[in-house]
């Protein structure tokens, strides 16, 4: 086993982390209402979905645990193949990412990219609400707030922490980023590559949590309210990991490698996506696709890395 995984780390790494997810998402079909049932509950009574707060959910519904196990599977996946691969040696390696700033790059220039990293983050939120307020004031804004906090310095500073809480930035990233993402790098050796490579690798790893609406044989449970709705939703959730990928690896470079710019960049992206549209259904018609009001934002922001960085996306010689 262990020279198969010396062999071929990228395979064995992805297979796992797929087979987990597959086998979580199994698990869930056991109460496939009790994740819509908590999903409604949030809707109703406006509250933040992160590690801590979702936690008593899950000690009412044990079946909850699979929203964290199934975000799990890959950092499971490269522990395991670490494990067997590489021993104690590799697990030290991989866990070494988990310094904020790596490979050179002093404290200085790491507190200047996590400073400029929440910045763009905090502009995205401010555009995200001036375009609620001028084009739809009734979208849901208030119960979005409320989700934050009561007070406007409440709101603030829980906007800041979020990003450290999301289940799917810490519980994934330290195999696509700590584990897949240099391998890939070091593979393809053109980073812009890597991150179109794992950006469908990620996307498509998310296709096992569909299942429970695919069995159901109602295509009005499917994302998109039918079948061509669906595979279009497939489609755009496809080219968004590989957006956030981009996204993520540039970040990831500036900071000589680290997971906890995977981690935050990766919970930044998932904020907007459930903690602060999920209230408003506010969407764009660009070229007759309907798209979130953020993901224009996204776009324009990995194009312009990728026209000021080129393939490389920022990555540092010396180091990842």
């Amino acid at each position: 086993m262990s020279d198969l995984i010396r062999r071929r780390p990228l395979l064995t790494f992805y297979v796992l982390a797929f087979v987990l997810g597959a086998i979580v998402t199994s698990i869930r079909l056991l109460d496939p209402g009790a994740m819509g049932a908590m999903f409604k509950d949030m809707r109703t009574n406006p509250w933040h979905p992160n590690m801590i707060s979702v936690f008593p959910k899950v000690l009412e519904s044990p079946i909850l645990w699979t929203g964290y196990l199934f975000p799990f599977a890959p950092t499971a996946a490269a522990l395991i193949i670490v494990a067997l691969g590489w021993g104690r040696k590799g697990l030290r390696e991989l866990f070494d990412r988990f310094r904020f700033w790596r490979d050179g790059v002093t404290w200085r220039q790491g507190m200047m990219v996590y400073a400029t990293l929440f910045a763009v983050y905090l502009a995205a939120v401010a555009f995200l609400l001036i375009v609620l307020v001028l084009r739809e004031p009734n979208s849901g804004l208030i119960p979005m707030l409320q989700r934050y906090g009561s007070m406007p310095f409440a709101i603030f500073g829980f906007m800041i922490v979020a990003p450290f809480l999301g289940p799917g930035g810490l519980l994934e990233e330290l195999g696509w980023r700590g584990f897949m993402f240099p391998l890939l790098v070091e593979k393809l050796a053109n980073p812009l590559l890597a991150c179109v490579v794992i950006g469908v690798l990620w996307g498509l790893w998310h296709f096992p949590r569909e299942i429970p609406s695919i069995v159901s044989g109602n295509p009005a449970m499917l994302k998109g309210g039918s079948w061509g709705g669906f595979a279009l939703n497939q489609l755009q959730f496809l080219a968004g990991t590989i957006v956030a990928s981009i996204l993520i690896a540039y970040v990831y470079f500036k900071t000589g490698g680290s997971v906890w710019a995977a981690i935050l960049t990766h919970n930044i992206g998932n904020e907007f996506a459930v903690g602060l549209t999920i209230f408003t259904k506010s969407q764009l018609q660009i070229a007759g696709v309907a798209m979130d009001v953020e993901t224009p934002f996204k776009v324009a922001i990995a194009v312009l890395i990728v026209a000021t960085t080129g393939t490389q996306l920022g990555r540092r010689r010396e180091g990842t």
